[in-house]
């Protein structure tokens, strides 16, 4: 294999993140299907939009749950945090968050409908392993020796000694007397189904009851009676309470019989050719509805699962729980960039504080008198060198001024406010001002006079 197979090998197992959720979803689905769970309810969440989220706990572990609008409108209370319940539902994964969940589709509370629930528990089961089939449903023989299971005293019992008294007084009954209702009763009639099947003694068997409470008929739900019905190698009808009541023991006799009456009559041949056939046809047709109602049962049922495992509603409740989730992060998100905000302003406050004109006064004001400290100290420090400087210069000035010259008896002339320093600067008739010592002489040129520069 050349390296470039390898790498295009290599390429086909590498799952995207979505590739690999949506398989682990369709493995969860399609291997546990429904479930029945039982645990306490907590971070009950029922937002908005009208759907339900939660978590169902025991002491060891938890699940994520949801429950979306359509299905938890059915439910008949409120459910609360803490409380137990026992919820039905499809094992699914929440592909965005690769979360494991359950979608719920049903919600009791503990103690109510516990019965309903075993017994819709066992039915998918048996269902699943082929139980109820036609496949494997037996004829009805003629029958001449008839096996009756139920309870010696029962009004069952007289009901179809009746019936077959007065259709058919040739068969012969044999009762295999049990217990029909309580805890012991499911093994006594596996011990009657196996008795009746070792000794092959009659050509068929009629399992019946008279009516009575949902808890009266549990024992014929019992999983034990189901397995010993179809491992039968006689063939059973069963007429179990009236014709409303539905019990396991039903789906895998080979025939359901609505009233132990009924069953008698299936069971045997009346005296009259017409009524003979009548009964034959009338057996025909049950059996046939019978068959086809369980047949079409359980392709509806099929039906159903794979249509509900394909339904736009999963995809639409996934969307539907992505925007709530959606909806929290945003709401969060929001919480967050509020307390920044606060915080912002907080800081912005304290700021302002820091910052108003009144502190800035203050600190002015006090930085004004520093200030003017410091240019009183300054302007008292140059006053003192400017004083002592001008003491110098006036000394030196002093000894440098004309006035100290004219004391010693010298004068200056000056014409035009200018000092005459030569006799080519003024005319006769100018007028010129002699400063002495103690005053000045105002003359005017009559004569002027040039001395000569000696060589």
């Amino acid at each position: 294999m050349t390296k470039k197979e390898d790498i295009h090998n290599l390429k086909k197992t590498i799952y995207t993140v979505s590739q690999l959720n949506q398989s682990v979803r369709q493995i969860l689905e399609q291997q546990l299907g429904r479930v029945w769970l039982s645990g306490e309810i907590s971070n009950l969440a029922m937002p908005h939009s009208g759907h339900w989220y939660f978590t169902l706990k025991d002491h060891q572990a938890q699940i994520r749950c949801a429950m979306f609008r359509g299905r938890n409108q059915n439910v008949r209370f409120q459910p609360q945090d803490g409380q137990q319940v026992t919820v039905r539902g499809q094992i699914s994964v929440y592909a965005p968050r690769g979360d494991y969940q359950l979608i719920a589709e049903s919600m009791i509370p503990d103690g109510e409908g516990l019965l309903q629930i075993q017994f819709e528990q066992l039915k998918q089961k048996l269902a699943d392993e082929g139980l109820f089939k036609e496949e494997h449903k037996q004829s009805l023989p003629q029958v001449t020796r008839l096996g009756v299971i139920t309870s010696a005293t029962g009004a069952a019992l007289s009901d179809v000694l009746k019936v077959l008294k007065r259709r058919a007084p040739h068969i012969e009954v044999i009762i295999y007397a049990t217990a029909v209702q309580g805890d012991d009763a499911p093994k006594q009639i596996v011990h009657a189904l196996q008795k009746a099947n070792r000794r092959q003694e009659v050509d068929a068997l009629l399992l019946t009851r008279g009516g009575g409470s949902a808890e009266d008929l549990s024992c014929f739900n019992h999983e034990a009676i189901a397995r010993a019905l179809f491992h039968s190698k006689l063939p059973v009808v069963s007429a179990v309470g009236h014709e409303t009541d539905i019990t396991i023991a039903d789906f895998v006799a080979d025939l359901r019989a609505p009233t132990p009456s009924s069953g008698a009559e299936i069971l045997s041949e009346d005296q009259s050719q017409l009524k003979q056939q009548l009964t034959q046809s009338l057996h025909a047709m049950q059996r046939a509805w019978s068959h086809l109602y369980l047949q079409k049962n359980h392709q509806y049922l099929g039906l159903k699962t794979r249509l509900e495992k394909n339904h736009p509603r999963h995809q639409l409740d996934s969307m539907h729980q992505r925007l709530d989730e959606q909806q929290w992060l945003m709401q969060q998100k929001l919480q967050a960039y509020m307390t920044r905000c606060q915080q912002h302003l907080h800081s912005k406050h304290k700021k302002l504080i820091q910052h108003q004109p009144s502190t800035q006064v203050m600190s002015l004001s006090q930085q004004q008198q520093s200030l003017a400290n410091h240019l009183y100290q300054a302007i008292k420090h140059i006053m003192h060198r400017s004083e002592h400087s001008l003491s110098s210069h006036a000394a030196q000035l002093e000894k440098l001024s004309p006035l100290a010259t004219l004391s010693r008896g010298y004068s200056v002339t000056l014409s035009q406010e200018q000092t005459l320093s030569s006799v080519q600067h003024v005319q006769i008739g100018q007028e010129i001002i002699t400063r002495l010592q103690d005053g000045k002489l105002v003359s005017h040129i009559t004569q002027k006079e040039a001395h000569h520069k000696l060589s």
